[in-house]
């Protein structure tokens, strides 16, 4: 073998252990990564979390609305509200986020430091569930919000550690109310007519025709705006109120609700021909009192909310409404 081939030999040796080498270091460092990974990722604050078996929910807040919250079939209701419905949609967005929310870090475990966190009695938000026999599953302290706001600090009630989650749980569960916010969870185009009435005299009359909303009363007008009549149609169907008042404890005359002092009514027609009396009475702390039907419980929809429908109703009969 001439001194060049063995030159040519030691050559491709020398590139085939580096070859090795390379992959031996990618191989390594990809494995390492992977550990690191694992090691690094977050943990569940609540692990195993048996959102199915909840049939309870009892939130205490020394700032927000309590409340006892049971699950009646596949409805969340309000224990303590004579069964009112809940927002179930609220209740199950909040179980979503127990089940999913993580830990950042674990700040404390000394007992002396809960006051820091606000982790103490008449500062915590206690969150209690239970399932149906009331068992106690979860009793979980929430306290501040965290060093960016979107986060915060909790403790489970008998745990000496207290977690920076991932997600702000003080912002979920100080909530106004608990209550189903919608009147009626009525479908926009299940509505066929909506007649509005003002000191017991017919003022106006919207009828769906085919797919077309038209004004039938007092000057027949089938060219209004259809997106404001959509928009007005959909205000009425899912109108919302602020809270709600079970048990009056005046004469419905003052609130505004007895028949000559009502502030104007609106009746709706549905396709199916059932029909809806929303009667609405005087204005009082920045919302209207309202009762729907026969139901002796007294809605309270924001006044801005109540006052869009005058608005909107003068857009689409500007010449009926002079």
């Amino acid at each position: 073998m001439t001194a060049k081939n063995r030159k040519i030999n030691l050559t491709i040796i020398l590139l085939i252990i580096l070859a090795v080498l390379a992959i031996g270091f990618i191989f390594f460092r990809h494995s390492d990564e992977k550990k690191q990974v694992i090691i690094n990722q977050p943990e569940l604050f609540i692990k195993d979390f048996k959102r199915d078996a909840i049939a309870k929910i009892e939130v205490t807040s020394p700032t927000a609305k309590s409340a006892i919250i049971v699950k009646n079939a596949d409805q969340w209701q309000l224990a303590d509200q004579n069964n009112y419905p809940a927002d179930s949609e609220l209740i199950n967005n909040i179980l979503e986020t127990l089940n999913t929310v993580k830990i950042t870090e674990t700040v404390s475990k000394n007992p002396d430091n809960y006051s820091r966190f606000d982790l103490v009695e008449g500062k915590a938000i206690r969150v209690k569930m239970s399932d149906s026999n009331n068992n106690e599953l979860y009793n979980i302290l929430i306290g501040k919000a965290g060093p960016n706001f979107f986060d915060s600090y909790a403790k489970m009630n008998d745990g000496n550690s207290v977690y920076l989650l991932e997600k702000n749980l003080n912002i979920i569960f100080n909530q106004s109310e608990w209550i189903k916010r919608t009147v009626l969870s009525l479908k926009t185009e299940d509505i066929q007519e909506i007649s509005i009435y003002q000191k017991a005299k017919p003022t106006y009359r919207f009828e769906r025709k085919d797919n077309t909303i038209i004004l039938a009363f007092p000057q027949a007008n089938d060219n209004i705006n259809q997106e404001t009549a959509q928009s007005f149609f959909s205000n009425i169907a899912q109108l919302q109120t602020k809270g709600i008042i079970q048990q009056p404890d005046k004469e419905l005359g003052e609130y505004g609700l007895s028949n000559d002092a009502l502030t104007f009514k609106i009746n709706l027609t549905l396709k199916d021909g059932a029909a809806h009396e929303y009667r609405f009475g005087k204005k009082e702390n920045n919302a209207y009192y309202l009762q729907v039907d026969d139901n002796p419980i007294i809605f309270t929809p924001a006044d801005g909310d109540v006052e869009r429908f005058e608005v909107k109703v003068k857009n689409l009969a500007p010449t009926a409404t002079k």
